[in-house]
């Protein structure tokens, strides 16, 4: 346990902040291989894991896609967010393809070499169709954003059970 908060507090904080468009970045680097944080973030129910706000996921294939029902969490109930998520040259991205509590949504995961780590990038950019204000929306981003950053540091670097 002491070698695991060593290594945890080894790695850099996630810096997460707001573009000037609204969309929210989060980068972090992450001492492992790109290979290690890509198969950590391979899955899409794998990501429902490393967010505080995501209550259940489910995944069809679809091609090279795979077709994403995401539960999260709201101010007075869950909403649902249906997506599209591609494999991309760097990583993954995902797209609304129905409407429905979500006007906007469009995410993507950036993995890619970095000295003798990997840095992972992680760009969010959506809206509700409910009306709650701009700056909540992007307030719980921020904070959901650092916290998954967080989730895969620790999943990618926390030492396999023996």
């Amino acid at each position: 346990m002491v070698l695991l908060t060593l290594a945890l507090s080894a790695q850099a904080e996630p810096e997460v902040r707001v573009e000037p468009d609204g969309e929210v970045v989060g980068v972090t680097v992450i001492e492992a291989t790109p290979a290690d944080v890509r198969n950590v973030l391979a899955s899409a129910s794998t990501i429902g894991e490393l967010s505080p706000d995501v209550l259940d996921v489910t995944t069809e294939a679809e091609g090279r896609c795979v077709r994403v029902d995401r539960k999260t969490k709201g101010l007075f109930r869950p909403l649902r967010l249906f997506a599209r998520r591609c494999p991309t040259q760097r990583g993954w991205r995902e797209e609304l393809i129905e409407p429905g509590d979500f006007a906007t949504y469009s995410s993507e995961w950036i993995v890619v070499p970095d000295g003798n780590g990997t840095r992972v990038e992680y760009r969010v950019e959506t809206t509700l169709d409910l009306p709650v204000p701009g700056s909540a929306v992007r307030a719980g981003l921020v904070r959901s954003t650092r916290t998954m950053l967080q989730n895969l540091i620790r999943r990618v670097t926390r030492p396999a059970p023996r």
